[in-house]
């Protein structure tokens, strides 16, 4: 056990993560050898890097609040994880810890197991957080026709904006501050709300916009509250495991150097959904 390399997940108030769990089904799917843990942490980012960088760990997934404060503490970025400006992967590599992105692949692979295109779509994006920035990402490279994003605090949301028109070249981003009455296609929660620590909250009102497709990229519980509303509004409804899995499977195979089918990677899932949901 002592001569394991460590890998981890970085965040705050995480107790409640199947990130631990997730790991462990993936090194014995792959006989990767390593141990993984919760860093739950509410230190500066500064400070845990330090400390992070003392215990020698070989790599760490990251999330909230961490997602875009680690980045000037890390080594370097990856180039994809510079234009999307979040990290959830990083990795320890020649004495370096390198940033990396696996949550626009992730989103990504989500839509495709679910049978969604975005191409030529009109998406709004809840939440201009890190895993905001990752969906910008892929809905751009998935050809959206146009991307709202929504959130409760405007500077952010108009920085998001402005630094993916110039990142992408993308014109047809826009913020709004108030969705009341909107057509979309598509809508991505991509804020904690309704999550483990927000259950009673409902990340927004299905009710008050015309929409086809709900995405809520938080897995726990299975189902939200705005998942529940808008699935009795007769949207498609799409939680976030998937995503979840995904990211996490990639994340390893930077780690441990594994290759990977789908196929692999639906029984992963399966695994999951169950030790999850029942």
């Amino acid at each position: 056990m002592n001569n394991m390399k460590k890998y981890g997940l970085l965040g705050g108030r995480i107790e409640h993560s199947l990130s631990p769990a997730i790991h462990q089904i993936i090194n014995r799917r792959f006989n990767a050898s390593a141990t993984y843990r919760i860093y739950d942490e509410s230190r500066l980012p500064e400070v845990v890097m330090a400390d992070i960088k003392r215990q020698n760990i070989s790599g760490f997934n990251v999330t909230i609040p961490y997602k875009q404060t680690i980045i000037p503490h890390l080594d370097c970025l990856t180039r994809r994880a510079s234009k999307i400006n979040s990290v959830n992967t990083v990795t320890l590599i020649d004495g370096k810890y390198v940033g990396d992105n696996t949550d626009s692949s992730g989103f990504g692979a989500l839509l495709k197991r679910n049978n969604v295109s975005l191409k030529n779509k009109k998406v709004l994006i809840l939440g201009a957080g890190g895993a905001a920035n990752a969906v910008v990402d892929q809905a751009i490279q998935s050809d959206a026709n146009m991307v709202l994003i929504y959130n409760r605090t405007r500077a952010r949301t108009n920085q998001l904006m402005i630094r993916a028109k110039s990142a992408y070249q993308f014109d047809n981003i826009m913020s709004v501050f108030d969705y009341h009455g909107l057509v979309v296609d598509v809508v991505v929660n991509a804020t904690p709300l309704g999550g483990v620590q927000y259950r009673d909250i409902a990340a927004f009102n299905p009710a008050v916009i015309d929409a086809s497709i709900y995405i809520d990229l938080v897995y726990l519980p299975r189902c939200t509250v705005a998942m529940r509303a808008a699935k009795e509004g007769g949207m498609k409804v799409i939680g976030g495991l998937d995503m979840l899995v995904y990211q996490a499977v990639e994340a390893a195979s930077l780690w441990h150097g594994f290759g990977y089918e789908c196929a692999e990677v639906e029984e992963i899932i399966c695994d999951v959904r169950e030790l999850a949901y029942t």
